[in-house]
């Protein structure tokens, strides 16, 4: 953490304990931080769960026989690349055969099979479950038209769940220091676009409503992420600078 006149920088690579999911700063080491702030922005890499149990965690496809069915790993997957690699490795586990992958020029992936041909099956009965991947590969909740060797993704696959953005919140442990000036529990609101990318750098100011207010003198100063169900993100969670203005 470090301050300069009336901004004040928090890189969770300089943080004196925790992980970037859940930070401690030693507020005395940067001065005061009394007075009322905006969020001025707030970059990361990517940060939100890409696969949820339950919500985006199954491929469903044949290859010729009946419906196959790979469960892909939950977690964070920081790119196309690695995420690519889980369903690679899901999908070998359960075929009779193998796949590759490859991220063409225009952002779509292409998933070929080593022997014989193969088709996604997303469509019924498998489009009335709500746990598909098929956006995780850039296709339609849909059967494929036709087996083929080679299937080609149709659009960008979506690297999220359904989620809109991330939650801030600050706190002092257990003293009423940090006060939100709207009355929430979340201390700032980071709107996502709903198209994947690997970095977040947002500097809207007008999409940040909420100000936060440091009533008196702190020492340690807890900044913790959330997904906007307020669930805490995974302590693989990757770095983050964020930055507040003094408003007065």
């Amino acid at each position: 953490m470090s301050t300069l006149n009336d901004i004040v920088i928090f890189n969770s690579n300089l943080r004196t304990g925790g992980n970037p999911n859940a930070c401690q700063y030693n507020v005395q080491q940067a001065g005061s931080l009394r007075g009322t702030y905006e969020i001025l922005s707030f970059q990361s890499s990517n940060n939100l769960t890409t696969v949820t149990v339950g919500e985006n965690d199954k491929i469903y496809w044949d290859e010729g026989g009946a419906v196959l069915v790979a469960t892909i790993p939950q977690g964070n997957y920081p790119n196309q690349a690695a995420v690519n690699a889980a369903i690679q490795t899901a999908m070998n586990a359960v075929s009779g055969s193998s796949f590759s992958n490859v991220i063409n020029s225009n952002g779509t992936v292409s998933w070929t099979i080593a022997a014989g041909t193969f088709r996604w099956r997303f469509g019924v009965p498998q489009s009335l479950n709500n746990d598909s991947a098929n956006q995780l590969l850039g296709v339609p909740q849909q059967d494929s038209l036709a087996p083929a060797a080679t299937q080609d993704g149709l659009y960008v696959p979506t690297l999220r769940s359904d989620t809109e953005g991330l939650l801030i919140k600050l706190f002092e442990d257990n003293l009423l220091q940090v006060r939100l000036l709207n009355g929430g529990e979340f201390s700032f609101f980071i709107p996502v676009e709903s198209d994947f990318g690997e970095n977040i750098d947002y500097v809207k100011r007008a999409a940040f409503s909420q100000t936060v207010k440091f009533t008196n003198s702190i020492s340690i100063l807890n900044v913790s992420l959330f997904d906007i169900d307020g669930n805490l993100l995974p302590t693989d969670t990757p770095e983050y600078v964020l930055t507040l203005r003094r408003l007065f």
